[in-house]
């Protein structure tokens, strides 16, 4: 063979080494030519694959290696006397080395240099390919993954968006086995972590992870991670049992902006994977994406549900409204003025003026305390009973009625009624008063030019069991005006928040047109407070009542 032939020949020997497309076919070629130019030698190829201080064995032959091809061990876990390192590199970086038995130096061996050589960047090579394969699935697959994530943007339904999402986690880790657990309100730490989903596992495994210090909770603030059996991150978990299976878990929080909606956690991953690191960045984005999906899902219910209650809030204020006078007592002794505004949608105040069967009339203010839906309801059922009995009662006997019924609706709640009630008389000339806690009422007695004040006999409605009220009967005169009202007029505010009203302003108010009648005094009466207040609403429900002899 002339040497021109031999350098083929060896040239298409070596070039078996760079046909081979996966590591297997490429181990089993290398056997086949070592048996060519070492066939009784024992030896072992040994790759640098992880960097933490252990070597791959790619091929193990002969009787008198004692490693085992395709598991990893240290690197001088096979180390005998007359043993031959040769190292392996790839362009001057060093990929492991080959450990040869032999009767004589390797170096003689005709060919094996080159072969070692070759087999070399044929290892190299095959590792990028693998490296770029995997990075490239690994990308399509994270790709599919925000794909499938958009479209869960469209999904309405929570309990399916959720279960998806979990299915979408757990498939771009190709397993099969997951839990998602979530917040019982995105966003609120402090409410209950609950399991929302479960993909293939019991839910006696889910809660083992939530006793004691409460593994899954403390993954929720962390990173997406890796967690092995055998690492110190791994849960306290029952040795026996569906515990026992588990190798590895995948934790993936749901965080985005600031919000936390869960976690998801995923069980027996190819925790080996050389994409895991790849993987487990997709799936900080899918964390952020799965937080988003849910938040988006809770705020769209909390929409509708405001928009509800605002539309009920508005049947309810209307409803309130109508329980307003409609049109002023038939006693024509008496003429009437009255206004009522809520601070929200609707109020706890309540007035009142209605003819008795007698012919006088009663009238009443009553504030409950606090405002909104609570106060409102307290309100109309007061109205109910003070209508029920007033007609009959003197105004300190109807009020003691009246507190027994509060007294028994409020409970423990702290809630409570201040009120001022009254019986105007048929012929003009007297009325009987009694207040409970409420604000003092202005009497201007047209006569004197003056104002007096008619002072609380007893303590807000709901206090205590059996209050004493007393009844206080006053004259009055032709021109005398009587003005009932609730706190939100006298305590209105400035602008700057820092002064209120207050009675002395109220009775300079109600002087500047007390001559006039009674619906020209209240509008003057609003517009000084308003105009004090620099708004037109109210932080608390204002109602005023002016009666005129």
């Amino acid at each position: 063979m002339t040497p021109s032939q031999a350098a083929a020949n060896e040239a298409e020997i070596l070039l078996r080494l760079h046909m081979p497309r996966t590591l297997p076919a490429l181990r089993e070629a290398m056997n086949d030519l070592l048996d060519g130019l070492l066939p009784e030698a024992s030896l072992a190829v040994l790759v640098e694959d992880q960097g933490d201080g252990q070597v791959a064995v790619e091929l193990a032959r002969g009787a008198q290696c004692t490693l085992v091809a395709q598991t990893r061990v240290a690197a001088n876990a096979w180390n005998l006397p007359g043993l031959q390192r040769r190292p392996l590199a790839y362009k001057g970086h060093p990929i492991g080395e080959v450990l040869v038995l032999h009767h004589e130096p390797i170096g003689n061996v005709v060919g094996l240099g080159a072969l070692l050589d070759h087999y070399a960047a044929a290892v190299a090579n095959l590792k990028l390919d693998t490296a770029a394969l995997s990075m490239v699935d690994h990308y399509c697959a994270g790709l599919q993954a925000f794909e499938e994530g958009v479209i869960l943007f469209q999904e309405t339904d929570r309990d399916v968006t959720a279960a998806r999402f979990l299915k979408l986690v757990a498939s771009l880790l190709g397993a099969n086995h997951g839990a998602l657990l979530t917040y019982a309100r995105v966003g609120d730490t402090a409410s209950e972590l609950g399991t929302d989903q479960v993909l293939g596992v019991p839910d006696s495994l889910i809660s083992a992870m939530r006793e004691g210090d409460d593994w899954a909770a403390c993954q929720v603030e962390q990173a997406a991670a890796v967690h092995r059996r055998a690492g110190d991150t791994f849960p306290r978990l029952p040795v026996d049992g569906p515990a026992a299976v588990l190798q590895n878990i995948v934790s993936c929080p749901l965080r985005y902006h600031g919000i936390s909606a869960g976690v998801a956690l995923i069980f027996n991953v190819d925790a080996d994977d050389p994409g895991i690191e790849l993987k487990l960045a997709t799936l900080r984005g899918l964390g952020e994406l799965g937080a988003a999906l849910l938040h988006r899902i809770q705020l769209e219910r909390e929409a509708v549900f405001a928009k509800q209650l605002e539309t009920q809030l508005g049947i309810a204020a209307t409803i309130q409204a109508r329980l307003l006078p409609s049109r002023p007592p038939s006693n024509h002794n008496w003429h009437c003025a009255w206004r009522s505004r809520p601070s929200q949608s609707i109020g706890g105040d309540y007035l009142d003026l209605f003819d008795t069967p007698d012919g006088s009339i009663s009238a009443i203010v009553a504030d409950v305390s606090g405002h909104g839906i609570n106060s409102a309801l307290l309100m109309t059922s007061a109205r109910a009973h003070f209508r029920a009995v007033a007609g009959e009662l003197s105004p300190a006997s109807a009020l003691m009625r009246l507190n027994a019924e509060v007294y028994n609706e409020v409970g423990s709640t702290g809630m409570f009624m201040t009120a001022a009630a009254m019986r105007l008389s048929a012929d003009g000339r007297s009325l009987v008063f009694t207040s409970a806690g409420h604000n003092s009422v202005f009497l201007y007695r047209h006569a004197a030019r003056s104002f007096e004040w008619l002072e609380s006999s007893g303590p807000p409605l709901g206090f205590i069991a059996e209050p004493h009220y007393a009844d206080l009967e006053v004259s009055v005169a032709p021109g005398d005006v009587i003005v009932l009202y609730s706190d939100g007029i006298t305590e209105a505010v400035d602008a700057q928040q820092e002064e209120m009203f207050g009675e002395e302003r109220l009775a300079a108010a109600i002087m500047r047109s007390v001559e006039r009648e009674p619906e020209v005094i209240l509008a003057s009466v609003l517009q000084v407070v308003e105009r004090f207040a620099g708004r037109s609403n109210y932080d608390d429900d204002a109602s005023i009542v002016v009666l005129k002899v």
